[in-house]
């Protein structure tokens, strides 16, 4: 049996609202703060990064790579895809 070590990072105040998470092509963690209307990066080594849509109500969703090495968003409450910002 192998032992499995799960470390817990704060991402985001609580209600922000984590939803989707990718791994960008930079190796780290990328994640939607749907409720703060901001996309978050977090490095391997915990240090999180946000940025702020300018619209709480945007609702950003899922997040993925694309074909071109840059990573994608939905803002739902925007009805429109948009690229990562940073």
């Amino acid at each position: 049996m192998t032992d499995t070590v799960i470390q817990e990072f704060l991402v985001s105040e609580a209600g922000a609202g984590p939803y989707g998470v990718t791994t960008g092509p930079d190796g780290a963690s990328w994640l939607t703060l749907v409720h703060a209307g901001a996309v978050a990066r977090m490095s391997a080594d915990g240090e999180v990064r946000t940025w702020s849509l300018g619209a709480p109500e945007s609702r950003p969703l899922i997040i993925t790579p694309g074909p071109d090495d840059a990573l994608w968003f939905t803002r739902s409450g925007a009805d429109r895809p948009d690229q990562h910002i940073g």
